[in-house]
């Protein structure tokens, strides 16, 4: 067949083009890209060339190929690395953040040793890893942090990839955790101040916040309750003949120590929830706070049950401590304040404890601690 010129010379660039391994182009935009092929595992995603013509996509696709080679090299650091975090994905045991802070910090130890075959990387490799930290002056928690993310990547080298046959950094000493705050706590007026402003309404509040921001404060600052715990609240936990509230296992919540617990419910409290359940209800769904709204939707978690916020007041809260010149408080300062003014109070510290959920010690430490006590102070006096 006799064709013109022109169009030998564009079938023959294309055959050419289409027989370079892992080259294609996409039909619907003409662009073209190259496909890296799998290695250890690992799918690299398609790296897009950003070209519609064919020569110049074969000039770029041994730009590409050396790039994957480099990324890629059978064994290297790099090569596990991706592994790693491409599992921990996968199974939800690593967040996005938690994924960036980590490929961070694997890539500067790629760097540091060269991106050698992991399997040769030994306990001088994260020495002289962290002696390079020291060097550069990063605060002792950013090196706790960055060993940890470290030591988390050679324990699954280990344990499931079984690329290393011991740990290298097993023997390294991480700087110990140092408290570098206090937690702070509302006193009672500051606590007074801000459920007497959460009542009332402002043109800026969503009448449908205004209605349930209370109770939610009522639950942390009178309860100790967690965010969680508030937002997951069911009208059943609460008792008001026992003047208790009754934290437990639902259908979309756990408790943090998986233990259901009591709260005494104070005089003051159990007046308001009295009220607050009077006045409110009930919705399609079995929440105390907007029952309107039903369960959030579930995440990824290692193996329990763990659900996103059905609603989230922050904004409206965040606008009433502005007003109250109280920017501080957080939905945490909450529990910290019934905690501590407990403490203040005289309530013994195990059942201070036993109400928050929390282990007797971290209790003691958390709150003990900051706290002063009135009867402390007559002891020195």
């Amino acid at each position: 067949v006799n064709l013109p010129c022109g169009l030998i010379t564009d079938c023959a660039n294309r055959s050419g083009a289409m027989k370079l391994k892992g080259l294609y182009k996409l039909p619907h935009s003409g662009i073209w890209y190259y496909q890296p092929p799998q290695v250890g595992g690992v799918r690299p995603k398609p790296i897009n060339l950003r070209t519609k013509d064919e020569e110049t996509a074969v000039k770029l696709y041994h730009d590409a190929v050396n790039e994957a080679r480099r990324v890629y090299a059978g064994g290297s650091v790099r090569m596990e690395a991706a592994r790693y975090l491409d599992e921990k994905s996968r199974r939800g045991e690593h967040t996005i953040r938690t994924t960036e802070a980590a490929t961070i910090v694997l890539e500067r130890f790629a760097n540091h040793c060269g991106n050698r075959p992991l399997a040769t990387i030994v306990h001088d490799d994260v020495a002289s890893f962290h002696l390079a930290m020291i060097e550069a002056g990063k605060a002792d928690s950013t090196i706790r942090a960055e060993l940890g993310r470290l030591n988390g990547f050679f324990t699954w080298a280990v344990t499931e990839a079984s690329v290393l046959r011991t740990h290298p950094g097993k023997k390294i000493k991480r700087p110990k955790a140092v408290a570098t705050r206090t937690e702070r706590y509302c006193t009672k007026e500051e606590r007074d101040r801000l459920l007497a402003a959460a009542a009332v309404e402002r043109d800026y509040r969503p009448k449908r916040v205004v209605q349930y921001l209370p109770c939610y404060l009522w639950l942390g600052f009178m309860a100790g309750l967690r965010k969680s715990e508030i937002v997951e609240a069911r009208r059943d936990w609460i008792d008001l003949t026992g003047g208790v509230i009754h934290v437990r296992e639902t259908d979309t919540f756990v408790p943090k120590d998986k233990q259901a617990r009591k709260i005494r419910m104070s005089p003051r409290l159990c007046a308001f929830m009295t009220a607050y359940l009077e006045r409110t209800p009930a919705g399609p769904h079995p929440y105390l706070l907007r029952p309107d709204i039903g369960p959030g939707k579930k995440r990824k978690a290692r193996g329990k049950k763990a659900w996103r916020y059905r609603f989230d007041p922050k904004k409206t809260f965040r606008s009433l401590r502005a007003e109250e010149d109280l920017e501080w408080v957080t939905n945490h300062a909450m529990r910290h304040t019934f905690a501590t003014l407990h403490i203040i109070g005289g309530t013994p510290l195990g059942m201070v404890a036993k109400e928050l959920g929390d282990d007797e010690s971290l209790v003691f430490k958390t709150y003990v601690g900051y706290s002063r006590s009135s009867g402390h102070e007559s002891v020195i006096d």
